[in-house]
């Protein structure tokens, strides 16, 4: 049977229907927003990963398990001793280093040229922890571009390189690489391929902390694979399950980061959406105010969203006027924060919010018409 590994380096096809929107913002940080409407009645799902856990990049364990920090401490390739693989390779890294200031700069096209030049460089000189790491770089950057069979092909590139250097299959690295790619099936609609994905990322995880690895970035890995699993299983109307993952990342986010980090707002807010989607507006409600008791500490520029999200279960449970003050609230943060997303999401929910007041206005009317006769 060919292992998980060997099926994620299958070969790619054209991408077909997007789920995900995913932007890589050249620090390993995802993004998932959707705002889905369910029949004619909005239910506002905005499922955001934006604050997911920054972690080191499991590529630096390449080099005697130095960790390096994705967005940008590269010390990387001058960390190798002259005995243990040549000279240092002091060019090398510049690139890398002038690539991620064009990354930041918006300027992805220049980046990509001197990535592929300091790709050509590891190769010709056979250094595999290098070549890794710049197709990484490569794949992020395609994955911010949303050029998904580009990102698919570039994160393949990195696990061939991964695993012919021996790295095991159960490395961190390889765990992060692979549940890019299990996003990107799950961008090009291919949802088998995406669910064997994460299903796989997410045991060995488990079977990894379980009986060796308790290190906090294993940790923190399995919560973001567990947080991106929950988001696709909730897209593929697997609720309850996207629930269970969710709740689950949930914990693991107050163990390690605590109960006012940022990302534990943002996972109640997505817990939050999943309990609206089952129609369990209360349960909501408590997520939502306690996502919004995080995000006034911690990060602020959450609020709109939140604020919106809470506006809208309002609306479903008819508290019309409590839901019009959310949800003006939300606005008012949105222009604020020059957020024009979240503007937009707002405003579409103000306009369901006075559609479903003259419906509710019209079923009143009809219903003492039925009793006067």
């Amino acid at each position: 049977m060919a292992s998980m590994v060997q099926i994620l380096l299958s070969a790619c096809r054209p991408a077909t229907n997007l789920l995900y929107r995913r932007c890589a913002a050249n620090d390993f940080r995802s993004v998932i927003r959707q705002c889905n409407r369910c029949y004619s009645q909005r239910t506002c799902v905005l499922l955001s990963t934006a604050a997911v856990p920054r972690l080191p990049s499991r590529l630096g364990s390449l080099v005697g398990g130095t960790t390096v920090a994705a967005a940008g401490v590269f010390g990387l390739f001058s960390s190798v001793k002259d005995g243990e693989g040549g000279p240092k390779d002091d060019d090398i890294t510049l690139m890398v280093k002038r690539a991620k200031l064009l990354i930041e700069q918006d300027k992805g096209a220049e980046a990509e040229i001197i990535l592929h030049q300091a790709l050509k460089l590891s190769q010709a000189r056979q250094i595999d922890y290098a070549t890794a790491y710049v197709y990484d770089m490569l794949g992020e950057l395609a994955l911010s571009q949303e050029h998904w069979s580009k990102a698919e092909r570039l994160f393949k590139e990195t696990l061939k390189v991964l695993v012919s250097s021996g790295t095991d299959q159960d490395d961190n690295a390889v765990l992060e690489i692979s549940m890019k790619i299990a996003g990107i099936y799950a961008s090009q609609g291919r949802t088998d391929l995406a669910q064997q994905g994460y299903q796989w990322c997410v045991k060995t995880l488990e079977e990894k902390i379980a009986n060796k690895s308790t290190d906090e970035d294993t940790v923190l890995l399995l919560g973001m694979c567990l947080h991106h699993y929950a988001a696709f299983a909730a897209l593929q109307k697997q609720l309850f399950h996207a629930r269970t993952l969710m709740s689950k990342a949930l914990m693991i986010c107050r163990t390690v980061q605590g109960n006012e980090h940022p990302q534990t707002g943002v996972l109640l807010n997505d817990l939050g959406t999943l309990y609206v989607e089952q129609g369990l507006y209360e349960e909501a409600i408590g997520c939502f105010q306690e996502a919004k008791e995080v995000a006034e500490k911690s990060s602020a520029e959450d609020l709109p969203a939140i604020l919106c999200n809470m506006g809208t279960t309002l609306m479903h449970k008819k508290e019309f006027k409590e839901a019009k003050k959310t949800l003006q609230e939300a606005l008012a943060l949105a222009k604020k924060n020059h957020d024009g997303l979240s503007k937009k999401e707002v405003l579409l929910c103000l306009e369901d919010l006075e559609k479903a007041k003259k419906a509710e206005k019209l079923n009143a009317a009809k219903s003492d018409g039925k009793q006067s006769s």
